[in-house]
């Protein structure tokens, strides 16, 4: 009988992850529609799908030690010819707790480029042309989930161990992030524990432990959690504290009830239930008022911005790319206190006679509180000009020139920014506006230098 050749593995390297979801979890599904999860086809709950957990660490890997030494870790069937074989397997993520998972639709809408609002389309030969509002589903922050990463090594091929501890910190650190939508946040996860267990195929005793390794429990197992490193979070790191000083409203499409005591328009939570500012409207106000500044400064002859927005921000264009910028959920004061609140009462103006609608009065749930934006920024592209960009938006949003939500014409959405902080491989730097002062100016202005003559 002609058996398939190969190598032979005599070492198995097992992993097992645990983490939770600090950010919403989209992973499509390829049978329903392309807002909708996926669906385990026989245990019907969510999961998230190995392939895209493999991807995701690929795209990794392959980034931070070079696509070679990726396709000796994951393989490469792009050329018959030269086929490598995988030495990993991922198995798929299961949530520990399947009916405590909960799912969130996040409201969004598909913005054409040219124009600045929002895409349409015109459906068949109807002629009906339609906005292209959508909600997207997805795991909601909170829940817990595990998979296993199997590593198999042969005599000439020894398992990477350093560098795949360097993957499990990536996790940790936020820079991996998994399923779709990650420039607004999605598919950031906590690691809470990996266990790590290896096999000796070369003993008697290895061999049989193999054959039952999936009934190994886990104090039969090391747990390696505290060896890995939480310190990255991609090229740069920025985080901005502060409160608001009026209402702040990011409308969600949920309401609780309807009549008097029920607001018409309330604050998007996520679910746990806390007000948040989603990743998706931070990085829509931040790309605004970005394109303004990279639009000055090309008028000034700044010739290096050129493409700048596209490396930053991404591009939906038919060949788009993903920018090297992350942002993240905000939570937005305490929710019991929120909760709490007074309902805003307006009314519905007419433009042209300057009087009251009929029937226009709308009641609105502003939140208030602290506020803490945080902001990840990779090494592709051009990260320092990336950075410099952002900050010069953030001095913007600090200054109350700009707003977050809607209502900037009757105050709201104003940030009171005391601190925004930035950390690197330069090292940390600040900007406090309670003391007006910089701390580590010459990496501020190495990064502003960046931008303005790369």
């Amino acid at each position: 009988m002609n058996m398939r050749s190969g190598p032979i593995y005599d070492r198995v390297l097992k992993y097992r992850v645990q983490a939770r979801l600090t950010g919403p979890l989209h992973v499509g599904s390829a049978e329903g529609g392309r807002e909708e999860i996926l669906i385990h086809p026989v245990e019907d709950v969510p999961f998230i799908q190995a392939s895209s957990i493999c991807g995701a660490l690929r795209s990794w890997y392959s980034g931070r030690y070079g696509r070679e030494e990726a396709a000796r870790l994951f393989g490469d069937i792009s050329s018959q010819s030269e086929r490598t074989d995988s030495h990993i397997k991922v198995t798929d993520g299961r949530f520990l707790e399947p009916d405590s998972v909960k799912l969130e639709y996040r409201p969004r809408v598909r913005i054409d480029p040219v124009s600045g609002s929002v895409s349409s389309s015109v459906i068949g030969a109807s002629g009906i042309t339609s906005g292209h509002k959508f909600d997207l589903e997805c795991v909601g922050r909170g829940a817990v989930f595990t998979f296993a990463l199997y590593f198999y090594g042969c005599g000439s091929y020894e398992i990477p161990e350093e560098q795949i501890l360097g993957m499990f910190s990536a996790i940790k650190s936020g820079e991996i992030l998994f399923g779709g939508s990650k420039s607004t946040g999605y598919g950031s996860v906590a690691m809470e524990k990996l266990f790590r267990k290896d096999f000796d195929l070369k003993s008697p005793d290895g061999r049989a432990l193999w054959a039952e390794e999936y009934r190994l429990p886990d104090q039969k197992t090391e747990e390696i959690s505290g060896k890995l490193s939480s310190e990255s979070f991609g090229r740069y790191r920025i985080v901005v504290h502060g409160k608001t000083e009026s209402g702040l409203l990011v409308k969600g499409y949920v309401v609780s009830g309807f009549g008097e005591g029920f607001p018409d328009a309330s604050g998007m939570r996520n679910a746990l239930k806390d007000f948040i500012v989603p990743g998706s409207s931070l990085k829509g106000v931040i790309r605004s008022r970005a394109e303004v500044i990279n639009g000055y400064l090309k008028r000034q002859g700044v010739s290096h911005t050129e493409g700048l927005i596209e490396g930053t921000f991404g591009s939906s264009a038919e060949n788009g790319t993903s920018g090297n910028a992350v942002f993240r959920d905000a939570v937005i004061g305490d929710r019991e206190k929120n909760e709490k609140l007074p309902l805003s009462h307006h009314i519905h103006i007419d433009k042209l006679t300057g009087g009251v609608f009929n029937g226009g009065l709308f009641a609105e749930k502003n939140t208030f509180g602290e506020v803490c934006f945080e902001i990840g920024i990779g090494s592709r592209n051009d990260p320092k000009a990336s950075c410099a960009l952002i900050l010069l938006v953030l001095r913007d949003l600090a200054h109350g020139i700009i707003n977050i939500g809607s209502g900037y014409a009757s105050g709201k959405g104003i940030i009171k920014v005391s601190r925004i902080e930035i950390t690197g491989e330069e090292g940390k730097a600040a900007l406090d506006f309670e003391k007006n002062r910089q701390e580590n100016q010459p990496m501020i202005d190495g990064l502003i230098q960046a931008l303005y003559q790369g």
